[in-house]
């Protein structure tokens, strides 16, 4: 035990320390500390994919303390001075549930969260998220305020539902103007109780509305084959973009959970049911600085 696990196990002993002198089992230590010849065929016995690898495989590198602890836990206290690379690690258990921990691992995570407008850009964002993610099978809407790009935005509303996504509105989320049709391309759509969407007509780039349009212009047609793609009928589709024309752009039409249901059917067998019932918190990280003096 070290002179400053006594320090704290004066203060009172009720909580023993569990700190432990750090050992050598990362790859990286044991390389280090390893001869020069040892160091050289190690290096030499790697292709150049594994090479060009080493430098982000964080297990390779990672002290000790960095790594996440076996078993079923449900909070990881990360506790230590300045620099003991806290933020690194939390960083890094996050990225490995996503992303897998090693290059050919999938991630245990399947679904991921909408924050923010969509713009020109996103469906080639979209494109490469389902790319490098394809185990994602939930979109959780959170904070959706609408978009830039309507004609955009409809398509990533098709890259929605030909992913086989599901739509999740949480109870804090918040789902308005274009964001609703991408919350109505989930192949499977639940709302949480709370959530709150909000629904105007568009406005283009000259300040033309819906209504300055024939109703078989096109501007308006695209809407009106969106939805039907997205399985409203054709009197569904006509009644629901009625419904959301109803107030002009500068307005907004604001509806609660139960308001929306009457819209979001159930299309088509989802790759996973949307939740429903509460489900159980991911394990969380805490962070603490502490210095001994």
């Amino acid at each position: 035990m070290s002179a400053e696990t006594d320090k704290l196990a004066s203060h009172g002993g009720a909580m023993p320390s569990i700190w432990t002198k750090p050992g050598l089992r990362s790859g990286a230590s044991w390389i280090a500390c390893a001869d020069a010849d040892i160091q050289k065929q190690f290096l030499d016995d790697l292709d150049e994919a594994e090479l060009l690898a080493l430098p982000f495989l964080f297990e390779f590198w990672a002290l000790d303390h960095q790594l996440p602890p076996a078993g079923a836990w449900r909070t990881w206290v990360v506790m230590g001075g300045r620099g003991a690379g806290k933020t690194r690690a939390g960083a890094e258990w996050v990225r490995s549930m996503v992303e897998g921990p090693m290059p050919l691992d999938r991630g245990r995570c399947r679904r991921v969260a909408l924050v923010g407008e969509t713009d020109a850009a996103t469906p080639g964002y979209f494109r490469a998220m389902m790319r490098d993610f394809p185990g994602i099978e939930q979109l959780d809407m959170v904070e959706c305020p609408g978009t830039r790009d309507d004609r955009a935005n409809l398509k990533v509303g098709r890259m929605i539902r030909a992913a086989g996504l599901v739509t999740h509105v949480p109870a804090i989320g918040s789902v308005r103007s274009g964001a609703v049709e991408l919350f109505l391309a989930g192949v499977d759509r639940d709302i949480a109780h709370g959530a709150e969407f909000a629904v105007h007509s568009w406005m283009d780039a000259y300040g033309r509305e819906a209504d300055d349009f024939s109703f078989d212009a096109p501007e308006n047609r695209q809407y009106l084959d969106y939805y039907r793609e997205m399985g409203m009928s054709t009197d569904q589709a006509r009644a629901f973009y009625d419904f959301t024309n109803s107030v002009p752009h500068a307005r907004a039409l604001w509806l609660g959970a139960s308001d929306m249901r009457r819209w979001s059917g159930r299309p088509q067998q989802a790759k996973t049911p949307a939740r429903t019932k509460a489900v159980r918190s991911a394990p969380t990280l805490a962070y603490a600085d502490v210095t001994f003096s």
